[in-house]
């Protein structure tokens, strides 16, 4: 896997090669993911997507 310096530092979620920024909220089958904070008491860590609790 190669990066090019212009992604390197950069904070996103990714899903099916695209990238997302903290916040972005995308539905997968009927599953609404949001972008958030690995751990969240860090500024910098690493993102992941966090499934939303259905409102049903």
């Amino acid at each position: 896997m190669l990066l090019s310096d212009s992604k390197l530092g950069k904070r996103v979620c990714y899903y099916n090669d695209k990238a997302y920024s903290l916040g972005a909220v995308i539905n997968v089958e009927g599953v609404v993911l949001q972008c958030v904070e690995e751990q969240d008491f860090e500024m910098n860590g690493q993102l992941k997507w966090k499934a939303l609790k259905s409102e049903q």
